[in-house]
């Protein structure tokens, strides 16, 4: 596995909710191996800035807790591929990674469900204020 993999992370694990990621930690896996670790703040404001700080340290992989689906579509569509619903501490999402079974920490009740993507069914409004949820629910109601 060659990969620049980014766990949002809050404590010593993965956080339950991407928003209350304390930390990113960013390992450069070379081989299967972490060739090298970054850790970065979590930044303020939205998908955007977390966006931004992911692209800018080259991240091909965000690995994460529950994310908002709008958050996660923005993601990415700026081409960050995002592995949701996952617990674990890092070496045990690292390992799995690397095992090519991250399936095996999926968060209790989250499985993938056919045309749901990779996490439980979800429903209701996203809350969000960014443009691209907006577009999106505008276009799924049919506007």
């Amino acid at each position: 596995m060659n990969a620049h993999v980014c766990l949002a992370c809050f404590e010593d694990r993965l956080a339950t909710l991407l928003e209350t990621a304390a930390e990113l930690r960013c390992v450069r896996m070379t081989g299967g191996v972490p060739a090298e670790r970054t850790v970065l703040p979590v930044p303020d404001g939205g998908p955007a800035p977390l966006i931004n700080v992911l692209s800018r340290h080259g991240v091909s992989l965000l690995v994460c807790g529950g994310i908002r689906p709008c958050w996660q579509s923005a993601v990415e569509m700026a081409g960050i591929a995002v592995l949701p619903w996952l617990s674990g501490s890092e070496a045990d999402v690292l390992s799995a990674l690397v095992r090519g079974r991250p399936d095996a920490l999926a968060m209790p009740g989250c499985r993938p469900l056919p045309g749901w993507g990779n996490g439980p069914r979800r429903g209701g409004t996203c809350n969000t204020t960014d443009a691209v949820c907006f577009r999106r629910r505008r276009r799924n109601a049919g506007e």
